[in-house]
């Protein structure tokens, strides 16, 4: 969560949204760069925790 905190923080100036749905937005955003694909699966397994 703590490496999250400021892409959090930068769309927290975009979109008035609930923190739960600007973390998992983040959490999104971060599993596609890392696991490079748009495929669910891996991208669920970048998510880690956050997915369940």
């Amino acid at each position: 969560m703590e490496q999250l905190t400021p892409l959090i923080n930068a769309l927290k100036r975009y979109w008035k949204a609930d923190l739960r749905r600007l973390t998992f937005l983040a959490a999104l955003v971060m599993a596609l760069v890392t696991a490079r694909t748009t495929s669910g699966p891996r991208l669920a397994l970048s998510l880690g925790s956050i997915a369940s």
